[in-house]
């Protein structure tokens, strides 16, 4: 299975005053999918992060 998804930003406040806010990068999981994939509600995962790769997988 292959899903194309989109890195949105999240913004955030900075330490100093008077400086612009922080765009994050922000990715959102959601569907039915994950859970045909293993991943249901309430269940923890682990990620794994590597150069241009997120691999997630459940917590055992």
């Amino acid at each position: 299975m292959k899903r194309t998804l989109t890195v949105s930003a999240l913004l955030r406040d900075t330490i100093r005053p008077y400086s612009p806010p922080r765009r994050i990068p922000h990715l959102r999981l959601t569907g039915d999918w994950l859970a045909a994939a293993g991943f249901h509600s309430g269940s923890r995962i682990i990620v794994h992060v590597h150069a241009g790769q997120l691999i997630i997988t459940p917590l055992q």
